[in-house]
């Protein structure tokens, strides 16, 4: 807010610039020079800039003359620049605030790393899975290896390779990697979407606009396409509780982090005006 000598932030609920001086040296409380009146304007006004008045006949602040104390008019003085960081208060001149809300921009702040880094970290996860997966489908070769091998030296054993591949699928050891496998693919997606929003491939922009007269909200979603395949994958890891399944989903998840299947992004975009009676 604009006070014609200096701007006013009523959440920080005080001054955004100095005052000139310090208007008595002997009160502690005037060193506080982004005050008004001793943070007492109910008691106090300050007409001239220079000093407080009090509308107190009997106090020893008293300013004779004119109502409330003043002595004379303020002089008018230029508007000066809002200080920096506080551009949208010079909005408030044409009596309305915009707010805006970046997914982008909020991970800038919160979250450390490049998306380089981010990328290089949801990599390594899926390849953990990747390894994890193999080494289950070597235990379910082994298994059908064994069958096979069994069918050929005992005439009429009736498990054969089909058996094996069974007893492959639910050996314990198998059943421990492919979840293992699952949770580290899991995790690789996470870090993946984070990824997506630090370089803005997955990215969110809402605008608010609060004027006298409406309220308007603008809204633009762009959802990544090689997040929504990597989420996939990863459902379908979960899902497929063979090997056989799972090895293949997980192979194209570590492509998808490599970049080497391209995926376009979806964006939707949408606005809102509500007016205010």
């Amino acid at each position: 807010m604009f006070y014609n000598a200096r701007w006013y932030d009523p959440y920080l609920n005080h001054m955004t610039q100095p005052d000139t001086i310090v208007p008595d040296p002997y009160n502690s409380q005037d060193y506080d020079r982004y005050t008004y009146v001793r943070n007492n304007p109910i008691r106090y006004t300050d007409p001239s800039g220079h000093f407080s008045c009090s509308s107190d006949k009997n106090s020893d602040e008293y300013c004779p003359g004119k109502p409330n104390g003043s002595i004379t008019s303020p002089p008018k003085q230029p508007k000066p620049k809002p200080p920096r960081g506080e551009e949208q208060n010079s909005q408030n001149q044409n009596r309305s605030h915009t707010y805006t809300y970046d997914t982008m921009e909020l991970a800038e702040r919160i979250l450390p790393f490049s998306s380089s880094q981010w990328g290089a970290a949801s990599l390594f996860f899926d390849e953990v899975a990747l390894t994890l997966d193999a080494i289950a489908g070597i235990i379910v070769l082994g298994h059908v290896a064994l069958g096979t091998a069994g069918t050929l030296t005992f005439e009429g054993n009736p498990t054969g390779a089909s058996g094996g591949y069974i007893m492959g699928e639910w050996n314990p050891a198998t059943r421990g990697l492919v979840f293992a496998g699952n949770v580290f693919a899991t995790v690789a997606t996470q870090i993946g979407v984070i990824q997506a929003i630090k370089d803005g491939s997955h990215r969110n922009v809402t605008t608010l606009t609060v004027s006298e007269n409406n309220i308007s909200i603008s809204s633009q979603f762009r959802i990544s396409g090689n997040v929504m395949l990597a989420e996939g994958l990863t459902a379908l890891g979960w899902a497929a509780q063979p090997v056989s399944l799972s090895l293949p989903a997980q192979s194209l998840a570590v492509q998808n982090d490599r970049g080497k299947i391209p995926v376009p992004s979806i964006t939707f975009t949408g606005s809102i005006k509500i007016p205010i009676p």
